[in-house]
């Protein structure tokens, strides 16, 4: 009995940690793509999506970090993505913080 106890124990700390790598991996399952991400930022700032260039899309848990051609300005941005949901994109000038506060993402955006 107390063997079964223990395997009990056992496999459900391995599910459990198995919940956080998969959550993981759905999320960027779910991350938009470039043409996604060209149509989030065309939408956020008042612009045709063909007026967007997306590159060096990156994936880092819930958050992907993207460079954007908005009109021909280069910006560096993220949004955070959760399945079926998508936060709106926060963009700044390369080398410049994306909001008034500086924190890990946007010191790493900025850094990109």
């Amino acid at each position: 009995m107390n063997g079964m106890k223990l395997f009990a124990v056992a496999a459900l700390g391995v599910a459990l940690s198995g919940c956080h790598m998969a959550a993981s991996t759905v999320s960027g399952l779910f991350a938009p793509d470039e043409e996604g991400l060209q149509k989030l930022v065309a939408r956020e700032y008042g612009v045709q999506p063909s007026d967007v260039t997306v590159t060096d899309r990156e994936i880092d848990g819930h958050t992907v970090y993207f460079k954007a051609n908005i009109k021909g300005k280069a910006r560096n941005c993220y949004i955070t993505s959760s399945v079926g949901t998508n936060s709106a994109p926060l963009c700044a000038e390369p080398g410049k913080p994306i909001s008034s506060g500086g924190n890990a993402l946007t010191d790493r955006v900025r850094n990109r």
